[in-house]
C-alpha cells in the first residue's frame, strides 16, 4: 500500500500488511511512489521475514489516504 503523507510534507509511505494478522511488516518514506522504491521495500522485507509464499493485491496501482 502506498500513502501520500500530509500535502506539506510531499513524502510517500510505501508499506506492506500481513493478511492473516493485519501487522504492517515493513515501511519506507520516500519522495516517490514507484516501482523502483516498493521494491526496496520488499527486499527489506525479504530479508526479514523471508520471501512470502505470495503477495496479495487488490491490482490498484496505490491506496492513497488523506488526512481528514
Amino acid at each position: 500500500m502506498a500513502g501520500r503523507l500530509e500535502e506539506n510534507f510531499g513524502k510517500w509511505m510505501i508499506a506492506f500488511m500481513d493478511d492473516a494478522s493485519r501487522l504492517i511488516i515493513c515501511y519506507s518514506i520516500f519522495d516517490s511512489a514507484t516501482t523502483k522504491n516498493t521494491i526496496k521495500v520488499l527486499k527489506k522485507e525479504f530479508k526479514e521475514y523471508s520471501i512470502p509464499d505470495e503477495i496479495l493485491t487488490d491490482l490498484e496501482q496505490f491506496v492513497a489516504t488523506k488526512n481528514r
